[in-house]
């Protein structure tokens, strides 16, 4: 487990947080899932095609779309949080890489992300399950961020 290292930010297009192992195929996510690992699929985009293959993921980070895009919308229905429209985030599908805020990660790499302010974080960050009140002081705490800088 990691410290905090801020990468980029999306849109967050579907609340809750994972730290996970980046996975740009179906094929990858099921290597990873049958190791117990959580799984981040990180695409271009996702397509109603991508169903089964959004199935495997325990979250979702998309260079393009934003809150009413596919991505957004299945991983609603799924539980599942979602980064969508992510611009800092290039995809080297030949290569397994994924280029985040000009770093570069591998397929197995952690990330973390958090789906209601849209954060990337590199590594594998610590979660806690938040209580109710909690919730709500984050999301006050994460506006204060934002309008402050």
């Amino acid at each position: 487990v990691e410290e905090r290292v801020y990468l980029t930010e999306g849109s967050g297009a579907s609340s809750g947080a994972v730290a996970g192992v980046i996975a740009l195929t179906k094929e990858k996510a099921e290597e990873y899932k049958s190791q117990g690992l959580s799984v981040i699929l990180v695409r271009e985009e996702i397509s109603p095609a991508d169903l089964e293959m959004m199935r495997l993921a325990d979250g979702l980070l998309t260079h393009t779309g934003g809150i009413l895009s596919h991505a957004a919308i299945l991983g609603r229905i799924l539980d599942l949080p979602v980064i969508a429209g992510c611009e800092a985030v290039e995809i080297d599908t030949a290569n397994s890489t994924v280029t985040i805020a000009g770093r570069v990660f591998k397929e197995g790499d952690y990330i973390t992300i958090d789906g209601a302010n849209g954060r990337v974080y590199q590594g594998e960050i610590a979660l806690v399950e938040p209580d109710e009140a909690n919730y709500y002081i984050e999301i006050i705490r994460s506006w204060s961020e934002d309008v402050n800088g």
